[in-house]
């Protein structure tokens, strides 16, 4: 039975390093693109205790830039993780390290201040929103109209720089009539 299992050949040394080289530099490359359209990535090894998987993991960041991944090592799992479905640990240690993030990060997850307002489907009540803030020195990052609307007026979603925008907003919009719905 075994006399018919075909073994590759190992590949040179010389032969190896280019192929890591060109592995790496391609990684590298990935890491770029998936940096520029802000995909997150979580990417799990998984093998018996000294496999080698630290080996393999030192060789494929050596060219990644440090300071837009982490690596996270799992001891084996509790007795209360193996009722949970497998991934949950790897979920629930991704959790907590975004968590981490210093609430001014220049990470990957950025914080938002806005505040959702109900506004009447009518010409000039999004101006009028945009000039009563203007005329508040309360500057707008962003702003737009939810297209899921439950009731017959619209939802306007206006973006702020700063979380003081927010009470500040909600507090002079509501003393003109708006219905403002905060959300940091």
């Amino acid at each position: 039975m075994l006399k018919n299992i075909y073994f590759a050949k190992k590949p040179q040394e010389e032969e190896c390093r280019t192929r890591l080289k060109a592995a790496r530099d391609r990684l590298a490359g990935l890491q770029t693109k998936i940096k520029e359209h802000k995909i997150p990535v979580l990417v799990l090894m998984e093998g018996w205790g000294t496999a080698g998987k630290g080996s393999i993991i030192s060789q494929m960041i050596q060219n990644i830039d440090p300071r837009f991944f982490e690596v996270a090592a799992m001891d084996s799992p509790t007795p209360e993780e193996c009722r949970k479905p497998f991934l949950y640990r790897f979920f629930a240690q991704a959790r907590t390290s975004r968590d981490s993030f210093p609430d001014a990060s220049g990470g990957p997850i950025k914080r938002t201040y806005s505040v959702h307002i109900e506004i009447a489907d009518e010409p000039g009540a999004l101006a009028a929103i945009a000039t009563i803030l203007a005329l508040n020195q309360i500057s707008i990052k962003n702003i737009g109209i939810t297209h899921n609307r439950e009731q017959q007026d619209g939802v306007l979603r206006v973006e702020f720089y700063q979380e003081e925008s927010i009470a500040k907003a909600s507090q002079i919009l509501t003393a003109k009539g708006y219905a403002v719905f905060s959300q940091s």
